[in-house]
């Protein structure tokens, strides 16, 4: 499924991964008002930028309402029996995502990996 021909908008996401093109779907979906949350293994986002940048982006994207969640690598998903989401990382988890990667609650969970993204939607 491609990210952006989604049948119904999210209410919540979680997306793992902290790179550019992660950083681009996050800005996407939280302009959509979608609950967006961010999932890194790092301290901030951008690995491999000028520090500078890494913090400001951090900052302007959480000042718009997204949710980083910082040194969180996932371990498993898990589908409800409502068709939500919950994702589990090593600080714990979290839940009612309808996409998402990660133990939080989710309607999405979109993986970012590399230059390729794949997205899961609960039915």
């Amino acid at each position: 499924m491609e990210a952006l021909d989604l049948p119904l908008k999210p209410e919540k996401i979680a997306i793992v991964s902290g790179g550019y093109i992660a950083l681009e779907f996050a800005g996407i979906f939280n302009g959509l008002k979608s609950g967006v949350h961010e999932f890194i293994r790092q301290k901030k986002v951008l690995r491999g930028f000028d520090e500078e940048v890494r913090d400001f982006v951090g900052e302007q994207m959480s000042l718009r309402g997204i949710e980083f969640h910082t040194e969180e690598s996932p371990q498993s998903t898990i589908k409800s029996a409502d068709g939500s989401f919950s994702l589990k990382t090593n600080k714990g988890s979290s839940e009612g995502f309808s996409l998402f990667f990660l133990q939080q609650d989710t309607d999405l969970i979109l993986r970012v990996v590399a230059l390729q993204a794949s997205a899961t939607f609960k039915n």
